[in-house]
């Protein structure tokens, strides 16, 4: 099995919109902001949040969206497919999270946080919002939230 990552113009795409985003959306703007990004809502859970089928055509390549009543809290967004368990997969997900660290940083300057140890992590924390690559082992995350569900996840030890 060999990790799938994200195309680099797709992720360019992405990071441009963390960018160029004041994050503070309603349910409702919802549209207007995944329709560019080419996403598609597959499943809706009421007042919860969704899910959104991504366009990258990698394997459970999708994003959770949060919800707190109309308001949406974050975007779970899988970046690569699952590793297995070969070395080779792992190492992979480790080349991966660099290769999408650094065009990050092209996009949205340095990271404001980098963290180590068992679950790697780089953060941008801009004007409204906070995007966190996650290096989990089994394949790269990016969550993106308001900033106030990012102090809150801190507040609890959450990432």
């Amino acid at each position: 099995m060999t990790v799938q990552v994200i195309r680099t113009g797709e992720a360019e795409q992405l990071f441009a919109a963390v960018r160029d985003a004041d994050f503070g959306w309603t349910v409702t703007d919802l549209p207007g902001l995944l329709a560019p990004l080419g996403w598609k809502i597959t499943t809706e859970l009421p007042g919860d949040g969704a899910i959104a089928q991504t366009p990258w055509g990698i394997p459970e390549a999708d994003a959770q969206l949060l919800y707190e009543g109309g308001t949406v809290e974050s975007f779970t967004i899988r970046l690569t497919s699952r590793a297995g368990d070969d070395p080779a997969d792992r190492l992979g997900v480790v080349d991966a999270f660099a290769g999408l660290t650094e065009l990050a940083t092209r996009l949205l300057g340095p990271p404001t946080a980098t963290f180590h140890g068992r679950v790697p992590r780089t953060q941008w924390r801009r004007a409204t919002a906070t995007m966190t690559l996650h290096n989990t082992g089994e394949r790269v995350l990016a969550v993106w939230c308001r900033n106030e569900y990012q102090d809150f996840n801190d507040s609890v030890g959450r990432f």
